[in-house]
């Protein structure tokens, strides 16, 4: 039971494991997203996020293309997402 009968000759057993430094990953994109928002325009940016607040709010305009706008103003994701979120909610997972 839990082998594999029907194996290879020359099965390889040797392989390869990408091992990840979660810290130093975690350490990098934080470098990136603080070097994002020193070099945006933070008075456009927030303009931007303000606008896809009040448009889910109001019901109109388009979330998608205020969205490209605000990334395009260096919004991040995460601040997209949450411009959205204040109005919406955050979604959850029922069973």
């Amino acid at each position: 039971m839990g082998t594999n009968k029907y194996r290879l000759e020359d099965e390889v057993n040797n392989f390869d494991v990408l091992k990840i430094d979660n810290t130093e990953v975690r350490r990098k994109q934080i470098e990136r997203i603080q070097a994002t928002r020193a070099s945006r325009d933070e008075k456009a940016c927030q303009a931007a996020l303000a606008a896809i607040e009040d448009a889910a709010k109001s019901g109109h305009g388009n979330l998608l293309a205020l969205s490209v706008e605000a990334a395009k103003l260096r919004a991040t994701v995460g601040e997209i997402s949450l411009a959205m979120e204040k109005v919406f909610g955050r979604h959850v997972a029922k069973d």
